[in-house]
């Protein structure tokens, strides 16, 4: 199972109609990984990830070099170990991706430097048999595995909820005991094609996927910080640029580009990029209008201080119901005011 309520779901079920089960019948998959270090890997210690990068940071003290006094940089290391650890715990995949680097000039200067602090890091860790619990599975990935338990068949119910090196692990899994791999078909996967992939890579476990037009489908992405998401959308700009389409025909939309465009609009003129952006406040900015949506949301039942109090306590000059009714257009239809008799 992925997480504990799944779990205890399905236990309390099969209680209810088996009156007793086994312990170790219905599990997480983290507690899964942990049994298989556990019981092939009597070496390893199993120590909080908080307690590596504690480490990581205390090396990085004893270092003369300055990349290593800029702030955040014990973190980066982890955050790329975390990612690569399938690779650098492989021999064949440092070797590989090494070759790989000195033939892609932009991924080395990128983050070239990360990898090799990452393989140092690893190689510390492994001299003390470190592993935090969250590394299990790319661990595992890259290592010779027995039967796990008794042999018997096991039954992986992840919702989805895997990532791509697990699926190999669980087909190398197969190779010594029956598999079977649940995966949920729900029916908005077809209007994101980034999660349409995530859920059907275990049925696709040694299929070339085929070649599809991204470009009829929208794109989803997870960036970890918002500077992440303006530098692809400058990135994408410009190649849509190179590939000669009309600046007039392109647009970055956000839920609040003010947020984002201080430092949006530096790197658009960097690249050389003209722009303009249309100045736009919330609704909700507006006093009158915030004490009618309060109003509101107190007549509909949906009761909080804050809305009580916007509504109680506020003096009696109120926005015309004309205007307010051009403000709330835009966030409903004409309709919806008739739900309120009191409007």
């Amino acid at each position: 199972m992925s997480d504990l309520r799944q779990k205890l779901d399905l236990q309390y079920r099969l209680i209810q109609k088996n009156r007793i089960i086994s312990s170790e019948a219905i599990i997480r998959v983290s507690e899964l990984w942990k049994s298989v270090i556990t019981s092939q890997f009597p070496h390893i210690q199993t120590v909080d990830s908080e307690l590596i990068k504690t480490t990581i940071k205390s090396k990085l003290r004893m270092s003369n070099d300055e990349w290593s006094k800029y702030p955040g940089a014990a973190s980066s290391i982890y955050s790329y170990l975390d990612i690569l650890l399938p690779i650098v715990n492989h021999s064949e995949g440092v070797v590989q991706l090494s070759e790989w680097l000195k033939d892609n000039d932009e991924a080395r200067e990128r983050w070239g430097h990360w990898f090799l602090q990452s393989l140092k890091v690893w190689e510390d860790l492994l001299e003390r048999n470190w592993l935090p619990a969250n590394w299990f599975s790319a661990f595992l990935y890259s290592e010779d595995l027995q039967k796990i338990g008794d042999g018997k068949r096991l039954i992986f119910d992840l919702n989805g909820e895997i990532r791509s090196f697990e699926v190999d692990l669980i087909k190398k899994i197969s190779k010594n005991q029956e598999v079977l791999i649940i995966v949920p078909n729900p029916n908005w996967l077809d209007r994101y094609p980034e999660m349409e992939k995530k859920y059907q890579i275990p049925r696709k476990v040694g299929v070339e996927p085929k070649s599809e037009d991204v470009n009829l489908k929208p794109v989803t992405k997870r960036f970890p910080t918002m500077l992440s998401e303006v530098k692809e959308a400058v990135n994408w700009v410009r190649e849509k640029v190179v590939e000669g389409v009309p600046l007039a025909e392109l647009a970055i939309v956000a839920p609040d580009i003010s947020v984002y465009w201080p430092v949006l609009e530096k790197y658009l003129e960097v690249e050389g990029i003209p722009s303009s952006r249309t100045n736009s406040n919330p609704l909700g900015s507006y006093l009158p209008v915030a004490r009618w949506l309060s109003r509101l949301q107190v007549e509909l039942g949906n009761i909080s201080c804050a809305t009580l109090e916007a509504t109680l306590f506020s003096d009696e000059e109120v926005v015309e119901f004309e205007t307010f009714k051009k403000f709330y257009s835009t966030i409903a239809e004409e309709s919806d005011l008739t739900r309120i008799r009191a409007v």
